[in-house]
């Protein structure tokens, strides 16, 4: 009886061939599911810090036009190019005179003939900047179109961003 139950209990101790490959195999599908969350997690950061730049680009350029139409009293229609792309929009505010233009990808402001810098930063690409121009009896309106692109790494975005401002000394 002592030499059965020694038997016994000596093959009892490890694991059997199929254990292990059941334990190895679960593994193995529990390692590569995190690697997959992972990786896709991985690339929607990418996607989502390219389309945080455009957006980011887009807002300050904007916002930075918009500004300055409001708080002109005149477009510069002989310096300025409506309708097309790239378009140039020159502005009177007093003794001032403000330009936007787009140069080598960018969207470069001018004041008074003195290059300010671009309005938008380096991983980010203007593709087009459409400036229009509506006049009606007592106020003026320009409408900006702007196309821009941005690529990090695996992720391309591009996206077109409208906006409009009444100058303010057309209906004062």
């Amino acid at each position: 009886m002592t030499s059965s139950r020694y038997n016994y209990r000596s093959t009892k101790r490890g694991f059997s061939l199929i254990e292990m490959l059941v334990y190895i195999a679960v593994l193995v599908l529990v390692t590569l599911a995190g690697v997959l969350t992972y990786l896709s997690l991985s690339t929607n950061l990418v996607r989502y810090e390219t389309e945080r730049a455009l957006s980011h680009a887009a807002q300050v350029s904007l916002e930075r036009m918009v500004r300055d139409i409001r708080e002109a009293t005149s477009v510069n229609a002989g310096l300025s190019t409506f309708g097309t792309s790239p378009g140039v929009l020159t502005i009177l505010s007093g003794a001032t005179t403000t330009k936007f233009s787009l140069s080598a990808g960018n969207v470069l402001l001018t004041r008074n003939g003195v290059d300010v810098g671009p309005l938008t930063n380096d991983n980010v690409t203007v593709n087009q900047l459409l400036f229009t121009r509506y006049i009606g009896t007592s106020t003026e309106l320009i409408r900006i179109a702007l196309t821009l692109s941005a690529s990090n790494k695996a992720a391309s975005t591009t996206q077109t961003f409208y906006s409009s401002a009444v100058l303010r000394g057309t209906y004062e």
